[in-house]
């Protein structure tokens, strides 16, 4: 009896330790096993892939933090801002890779290297709503996203000016492994937190984005490989392109089709906007919200069912 309501409560948990577990596994053997020494070297296809996905993913985020701005909605414009981040440090390693508008560089790698860890701290009150920097940041959240998003473009210009600025990173030497790992860890924790939100509103959106941060932080394992080019390498590429987009997009859906949730806690959110990354998660909230929702669409059905037999068929007259 309990098992069966710990697997109803939990809808998706399976699935979801199985991508974590065999897209980890797999990306580690491809990095680290046999067929890391097989490489595709291609620095035309690297180039358009990252550029093309890249400049795909930063539409969706923007169009998040938008929507999040003009719904006072703190925890939309902090992720959108950092998947914006994250693709803009992706569009500054596509550009400059060897071989088609650069030359050899740092920033090919540096960049690279910088997009997962700054994009987790864009995102790090909600990683943390609870905490006190959390609270610090009160009504400032506006200001921490702009923020970050200006000093991010900075940055990439700066890279793309001066593409030696930075040292490049040595691909699996421990520094840069483990900053992969501990982004792996902060990714799991977001992607924990839209699992949670998928238990409680049974938005299949917020599996889909819980799925996506996953994939966003295995991308980070990609410093255990021993040199670029390597399969692994190219999984890599392809789960932070599919992570990117899939949150952004996945977040925009679910907010569009749950705006009852903005307006029912609009008093709240505006009198201390960081209030809503605890309240995503209040059962209560979103038990109310649901029923909210199941009655508008049972009215909605009830009302079209009443017009079409008002205007039902009209026999034609014999």
């Amino acid at each position: 009896m309990n098992g069966t309501r710990v697997k109803t409560a939990r809808p998706g948990l399976i699935v979801w330790w199985a991508v974590l577990g065999a897209f980890g596994c797999v990306l580690v053997a491809l990095l680290r096993g046999p067929l890391a020494n097989a490489q595709l070297v291609s620095p035309f296809a690297l180039f358009w892939l990252v550029v093309i996905g890249a400049g795909l993913c930063w539409l969706p985020s923007v169009a998040l933090m938008v929507v999040g701005w003009r719904r006072d909605l703190a925890e939309l414009v902090i992720l959108g801002a950092a998947l914006a981040v994250e693709s803009g440090f992706g569009l500054v390693h596509g550009f400059t890779v060897p071989g088609v508008l650069y030359g050899p560089n740092n920033a090919v790698l540096s960049s690279a290297f910088l997009a997962l860890p700054t994009a987790l701290v864009v995102a790090l009150p909600v990683l943390a709503p609870r905490s006190g920097f959390a609270a610090a940041l009160g009504r400032h959240w506006r200001g921490w996203a702009v923020g970050w998003m200006g000093l991010a473009t900075m940055c990439c210009g700066l890279l793309l000016a001066r593409p030696d600025v930075l040292a490049a990173p040595t691909m699996g030497t421990p520094v840069p492994v483990a900053v992969g790992v501990v982004s792996l860890i902060a990714a799991v924790a977001l992607s924990a937190r839209q699992l949670r939100l998928y238990w409680l509103g049974r938005l299949r959106v917020s599996f889909v984005a819980s799925l996506a941060f996953l994939w966003l932080g295995l991308s980070g394992l990609v410093w255990l490989g021993r040199g670029p080019f390597s399969a692994g390498f190219w999984v890599a590429h392809v789960l932070d392109i599919c992570g990117v987009a899939a949150g952004a997009v996945a977040l925009l859906l679910g907010y569009r089709s749950n705006r009852s949730v903005a307006t029912l806690m609009a008093p709240v959110l505006t009198r201390d906007p960081l209030v809503a990354l605890d309240l995503g998660l209040s059962p209560v909230a979103h038990r109310f919200v649901a029923l909210l929702d199941r009655k508008d669409r049972s009215a909605v059905t009830t009302s079209s069912a009443s017009a079409n037999w008002r205007s039902g068929p009209v026999s034609a007259p014999g």
